[in-house]
């Protein structure tokens, strides 16, 4: 496969999708005010700050071709789940048929899962359409990974992703970035600005403390449906991600 220098492909994040991740997060549903409740809010919190950061830049290999400025994607512990959810269950949260796998031959094994609400602005940050989504969490020890699957909609093509392999006729998409997660109230600096003008990092904000995160995503369409393979700071390769979604799409609807 060709090598294809991402370092210049990701644009500058609009201050829209700035200030709606920072109202998501203060807007986030409260929970019983205990010390174990608190702890697992602050859990999904940030999860759901790298679900934005994520969404967001790699959804811009579709908004280039289409007419959605940004998508948000909005979650919390109260829509958890800790079972695979049956195929009837999967029709009834997301409205489409998915393949879900409990566990890999590679070994990562199923945590547990998350039912989002996803929404396409446009620039005048006017939603342009709505949808469900499952997060899927997979532990190998102590690296973590993530699948997210979603009825495919109308702002989702592949543009400036490399085409990792094709499987069952079904072309996989890869790509990468790396991240720097900042609190919603950061200012950037001299520095943070020429950073992300060279492409050097992706920022989002949101989180507690500065992280920098590489961030590994394998996608794909299949009869209706987008799947799509999350990596973050994991030890998971292409290679690894290209065999996961071999498995997938091998797999049947049960």
């Amino acid at each position: 496969m060709d090598e294809y220098n991402w370092k210049h492909t990701f644009p500058k994040v609009p201050e829209q999708f700035h200030e709606k991740v920072v109202s998501t997060l203060e807007n986030l549903p409260e929970e019983e005010e205990n010390e174990s409740m608190r702890i697992k809010k602050m859990a999904w919190k940030k999860r759901l700050v790298m679900v934005l950061a994520a969404t967001f830049v790699l959804g811009m290999t579709a908004f280039a071709a289409s007419r959605a400025a940004y998508t948000t994607s909005v979650s919390s512990s109260q829509n958890e789940f800790q079972t695979l959810p049956t195929a009837k269950e999967v029709k009834k949260l997301i409205g489409a048929d998915a393949k879900l796998i409990d566990s890999f031959s590679n070994g990562y094994t199923f945590a547990g899962g998350n039912v989002g609400t996803n929404s396409d602005f446009d620039e005048n940050d006017k939603v342009i359409g709505s949808y469900k989504s499952l997060y899927l969490a997979y532990n190998l020890g102590d690296d973590n990974l993530s699948m997210f699957v979603a009825p495919t909609h109308a702002a989702q093509e592949e543009v400036n992703s490399v085409q990792a392999a094709t499987i069952n006729d079904i072309p996989v998409f890869y790509s990468f970035y790396d991240n720097k997660v900042v609190p919603g109230d950061y200012v950037q600096t001299e520095q943070d600005k020429a950073d992300e003008a060279s492409g050097k990092y992706v920022f989002s904000y949101g989180s507690d403390d500065v992280e920098i995160i590489r961030v590994q995503y394998l996608g794909w369409d299949e009869d209706g449906v987008n799947y799509g393979l999350l990596a973050m700071n994991s030890t998971a390769t292409q290679e690894t991600l290209v065999q996961m979604a071999k498995e997938v799409i091998e797999s049947s609807v049960k």
